[in-house]
Formats: C-alpha cells, structure tokens, sequence
C-alpha cells in the first residue's frame, strides 16, 4: 500500500491518509505503522484495540466529502452533470477558470484521466494553496496544470474541449474562454444567483455562442427500508445555476 492513499473507516469515523515508508497518520486514530499496513487487502480490517478498522481503497465520492473546504464547493450532483453536458470524458483538454477548493478539479481529472489534461487558473493564492493539497491525496495530479492568473485574461492554450468556470463575473472572461475554446467547444458556468446567471447568458447571446441552456439541480434522497421505504425528510436543494453552451466557429 507505500503511496496509496487509504480511506481508514471505523464505527463512528473516517479518514483518508496516505500510506509513505512511515506509515499513515490517520486522524481520530493515531500512526498506523507500515508493516502494519502492508499485505493488506482492499477491504480488509486492521483491529486497535476494541475497534476494527476497514481499510477501503477511496474513489472520487470519498475524496470529494472528505476534502478540506473554503468556499462552497461544486457537489457531485452538478459537478456529473457538467461533465455529461460538456462531453468531457477520456482524453478530454479542459481549461477551469475558479478552482476554489478543488472539488469540479477532482471531478474533471477523474474523467479525463492520464491521456486528458487539465489546467485550472485562479487568482486566488488561498484557493491555490487548499485545490494543490486536495488534489495531491488524489492519484490524479500526473495531468493536471494549476495556475495563478486573472481568468479575464485566458490562457495561451486553444483547442480546449471544454471551459468550466466558477468565478463569480464569468461574463468577464468570455472573451478569453472563446480563444482557449476549439470550434464547437463547451463552456459550463457554475453560479450561486439567477441575477448573475441573466448576465451571463445575456453576454453568451452577444459573444458568439449557440445552444445557451440553464438549469437548477435538486436531489433527494431515500430512505429505502422493507415495507417502510419514504422520501428523506432533508433534500440537497439549490447549489446553484448551471449555464451551458457551445462556441461557434
């Protein structure tokens, strides 16, 4: 396990470390030698004490609910819809203006994977610092680019697939999102209010971009028991708008 990272899980707890020739240290529980560690299954248990710890290898849900937070972040509910909606899959070239606390990175380097890239500018040196330590608990970081920069002023690259953008003025940087877009690229904007999603869309009309759609996604859980299944009395409701659309030649 030298250089995974682990997802420690115990009644009442969890936490993600990384296994290095010391060991993990797994906060809630202490130091965890590697030898103890080693030759392991995913999905095996390490007993301390009375308390049985599961050992699971983490996929993209674990490190995003378990990430270090600053600003609201992109949950997965949207964050998989702009992903579908922008055609990002493997091999994908993504430019994201915002990188916040990292949470849409995670996301888009999962789905581009080591044959994609993706490169993320902000200018924020607090966001850099939180998206560079979420991002490094991930295997993920080999295709990645983060930057510090003024998303209004873009980037060199061109032919991107697609431009995400969590920045609170997107309409700023659409200029700069049509160069780094190929012809018939995506874009995605990512906001918290409907005023600022009407400007967007009113700048994306005038700024040579075609197919403008917003929506708002709502999820709810279930509580799914024999013969007494119901709702969840609590909802993930509004995060924020979604504005897609396609760049025109």
């Amino acid at each position: 396990m030298r250089g995974d990272t682990v997802l420690f899980r115990w009644d009442g707890g969890e936490a993600l470390s990384q296994v290095t020739e010391k060991g993990a240290r797994v906060e809630g529980l202490g130091v965890f030698k590697e030898e103890t560690l080693a030759g392991r299954p995913w999905g095996g248990t390490v007993a301390v004490g009375s308390q049985t710890i599961t050992l699971l290898r983490p996929g993209l849900p674990d490190f995003v609910r378990l990430m270090r937070r600053g600003a609201q972040i992109i949950t997965l509910k949207d964050a998989g819809y702009i992903l579908l909606h922008c055609a990002i899959g493997a091999g994908a070239r993504v430019i994201e203006f915002g990188v916040g606390s990292g949470a849409l990175t995670l996301a888009l380097l999962h789905a581009v994977g080591p044959t994609g890239r993706v490169i993320s500018l902000d200018n924020n040196p607090k966001h850099i610092e939180l998206a560079r330590k979420n991002v490094a608990r991930t295997p993920w970081g080999g295709w990645w680019e983060l930057r510090e920069g003024d998303c209004a002023e873009g980037v060199p690259e061109t032919e991107a697939d697609a431009v995400v953008m969590d920045v609170p003025e997107p309409w700023l940087a659409l200029e700069a999102a049509g160069r780094a877009l190929k012809p018939c690229g995506r874009l995605a904007a990512f906001l918290p209010t409907i005023n600022q999603t009407e400007r967007t869309v009113v700048a994306l009309g005038k700024g040579g971009f075609s197919d403008i759609r917003t929506v708002e996604l709502l999820e709810r859980e279930h509580a799914v028991r024999e013969g007494a299944s119901r709702p969840s009395f609590d909802m993930l409701g509004h995060t924020g708008y979604l504005t897609f659309a396609r760049r025109l030649a």
